[in-house]
Parts: structure tokens; C-alpha cells; sequence
């Protein structure tokens, strides 16, 4: 905990000095106006939403600003929760280890890959659609380093904390052997899926470039 507290600080500290007063200026005073229309907004009426009478869309939204304080924060927040995820998994000797769990694997991966396309920005519309805020260069070569400090730290820490206070559960896993993951499979059933629906996406890319009027794909 105290390394993610303090990751995340400065991350805070380096957003803030990437921003500027004015910008930090501009978001204070959205999220003041933001609580004044909540504050002024009548109390959600359960039963009419029931009944169909009143809309439920009021409940769940919220204005909101994307900037980079925000956007910094929550690729912070998401690294850290995959730490905390992967230091707590046991692993061997006592269960299939990290390695070799496929979908835990997959879906670290998955989430690593997510948290950099959108903090480069690439592509343009994921950022949009998660209401995300690209990082500068500057900001996010610190902030990577940062994410790396974060992973690396949770892990010497909590194996160092292990070796302390329970050294023959640390000797157990350091005696296990690293097993990884067997990809083949999925390999297999990814080739199958294609080879089933290889002819309706060479339909589909054949009619969307002839609905989209533009013949220079026809060229590429």
C-alpha cells in the first residue's frame, strides 16, 4: 500500500505540473459546477422510474471532463489493481501458477495493452470512447516508469515480506517449478473461428468498400 499511495502522488504531481494553473483552473471549477447541479437536482424518484414514468439515465451519469489529472490517475489505479490481483495469486506449489493460467495471463496482457494504447493515444477513438486523455511524452515516460516502479515494487516487497514472516512457504515456492502456459490450443481454436468466418468478413470488407464510395480502397 505504501508504494501505490506514493506512486499514485506523484503521479497526481506530475499531471498537476503538466497542466498548468489555468487548466487545473478550468477543472476545479467544472467539478464545482458539476456538484452545484447535483446539489440543485430534485432526489430521484425510485417508484415513477418503477413504473416507468421517469428516466433512469439521470441516475448513472454525471458531467464529466476528461483531463490529464484524471486519465493519469485511473492508468495508475488499473496497473495497481493488476499488482495487487497478481501478488495475491498463490501460484505453485499450491495452485496452477500465474504462467501457465491462460485467461489470468490473457487477460493481464490484455489490460497492460489497453492502459498503453491509451495513454499514447493510439488509436484516436479508444481514448474518446473510455473518456481518456492521451499523455504528453514528458508525462508519460514518468508515468510509465512509474506503472513499472508500482508492478515491480508490489512484487520484491510482498515476496520479501514472505521470506520474513513465512520462510518455509517462500523456500515452497521458490523450490516450484515455472510452468508456462500452453497457447496451442487456443492457437487451434483461434485458426478454426477464422477459417469458419474467413468468407463472411471477405463479404462484409467487400460491401463496405462499395458502400463507402471511395475508390482508393479499392486500390490499397
Amino acid at each position: 500500500e505504501a508504494i501505490h499511495l506514493w506512486v499514485l502522488q506523484c503521479s497526481v504531481s506530475l499531471a498537476k505540473d503538466a497542466m498548468g494553473p489555468a487548466a487545473l483552473r478550468e477543472v476545479f471549477d467544472f467539478q464545482k459546477r458539476a456538484r452545484e447541479m447535483a446539489a440543485a437536482a430534485p432526489p430521484f424518484d425510485w417508484q415513477a422510474a418503477m413504473r416507468g414514468e421517469a428516466a433512469t439515465h439521470g441516475l448513472f451519469s454525471r458531467p464529466f471532463l476528461p483531463n490529464l489529472l484524471n486519465s493519469a490517475v485511473f492508468y495508475v489505479e488499473i496497473v495497481q489493481g493488476l499488482a495487487v490481483l497478481l501478488v495475491n495469486y498463490k501460484g505453485r506449489p499450491w495452485m496452477r501458477g500465474a504462467s501457465e493460467n491462460l485467461p489470468l495471463l490473457t487477460a493481464s496482457v490484455v489490460v497492460l495493452a489497453a492502459v498503453t494504447s491509451c495513454a499514447v493515444g493510439w488509436p484516436a477513438g479508444l481514448p474518446q470512447m473510455l473518456q481518456l486523455t492521451p499523455l504528453p511524452p514528458a508525462l508519460r515516460r514518468s508515468v510509465a516508469g512509474l506503472l513499472a516502479l508500482t508492478l515491480a515494487g508490489t512484487f520484491v516487497l510482498d515476496r520479501g515480506v514472505e521470506t520474513l514472516l513465512s520462510p518455509a512457504r517462500a523456500r515452497a515456492r521458490r523450490e516450484s517449478p515455472l510452468v508456462l502456459a500452453d497457447v496451442r490450443p487456443m492457437l487451434r481454436t483461434a485458426a478454426a473461428v477464422v477459417r469458419q468466418l474467413g468468407p463472411l468478413l471477405g463479404w462484409l470488407l467487400w460491401l463496405w468498400m462499395l458502400l463507402s464510395f471511395n475508390p482508393l480502397l479499392w486500390l490499397a
